[in-house]
């Protein structure tokens, strides 16, 4: 797959994957994304770095793939310079300056230095380092930084690159350095506020969802409300007739007793009445004689008296 150094002049630098295979004797397949997986059980991976060892990116933003770089040097616990291919577009860069920001220093969270500006550039996830010995410790290659501009092949599973420059990274002051923690936390700051954002978002979405619905059961209560209330008015308009009816039955009441307490006692006309009913009792009696007094001593009696 590589060809021997010295075969061409230039570095073909649109590849970070293929010049760190080149540079370090590592082979490992895939995406630069995919190394770290790749590489268990083969070469021993950790979180601290080393020279040789190879720094791997991983997929985050417009860097689909990943990224790769080989540390060239220790500057200190949290600094290192890197050799990497393609962290600017086709050319390669020799000790370029990546500062560690994660909390834990573990290089989980860094920063590369933007050479035009010499200022720290965004926040980039990483997996760590996979060094140039196997899983067992046994050192497989050594890493030396180049002096001179060896030729490579690309890879089976890379695309073909363009000729790239090759130059230095310029140096920058400490002054440049971020404030690991402080970066942390502000990038954790970010993403709250990002997080917070979308929930409202959803919340407002949500509710403008829900409005209708509110609306239609806020209208079906109001009109329940309006319905009860009329039973309610036509219930007391039934109260209210009523007690008109029981009023006017009471205020009638006495003036039908009065009119009968009122009225004239004829006394003749009882008397009258009284009279005609002893006249008809005597009329429909039987004629009786008087007791003792045969009808011969009466007549007897009648003829002295002549």
């Amino acid at each position: 797959m590589l060809a021997s150094p010295g075969g061409a002049s230039a570095w073909e630098g649109d590849n970070c994957v293929t010049y760190v295979r080149s540079v370090t004797g590592i082979e490992i397949s895939g995406n630069a994304g995919d190394w770290w997986n790749n590489a268990e059980g083969r070469y021993a991976r950790g979180h601290k770095p080393e020279p040789g060892a190879v720094l791997v990116f991983q997929p985050h933003g417009r860097m689909w793939a990943g990224h790769v770089a080989v540390v060239r040097r220790i500057l200190n616990d949290r600094e290192i310079l890197v050799d990497q291919a393609n962290w600017m577009r086709g050319e390669v860069i020799e000790g370029m300056a990546i500062y560690d920001v994660s909390p834990g220093n573990d290089w989980t969270m860094v920063r590369v230095v933007d050479a035009p500006t010499l200022s720290w550039g965004r926040l980039n996830p990483t997996f760590g380092f996979i060094y140039q010995r196997g899983d067992r410790g046994v050192m497989t290659a050594a890493y030396h930084p180049p002096t001179q501009q060896p030729s490579y092949e690309t890879a089976d599973d890379e695309d073909e690159a363009p000729p790239a420059h090759h130059r230095a990274a310029p140096q920058r002051t400490a002054a440049a350095k971020p404030a690991p923690e402080h970066s942390s936390r502000h990038e954790i700051a970010t993403a709250k506020s990002a997080h917070e954002k979308a929930r409202t978002e959803v919340q407002t979405a949500k509710a403008a969802h829900e409005k209708p619905s509110h609306e239609i059961q806020t209208a079906k209560a109001a009109h329940e409300k309006a319905r009860h209330e009329i039973q309610t008015a036509k219930a007391a308009h039934e109260k209210s007739r009523h007690e008109i009816q029981t009023a006017k039955a009471a205020h009638e009441k006495p003036h039908r007793h009065l009119a009968a307490a009122e009225k004239p006692n004829h006394p003749t006309r009882h008397v009258a009445s009284a009279h005609g009913h002893r006249q008809a009792e005597l009329k429909s009696a039987p004629h009786r004689e008087p007791a003792g007094e045969p009808r011969e001593q009466l007549a007897s009696a009648s003829e002295r008296a002549d």
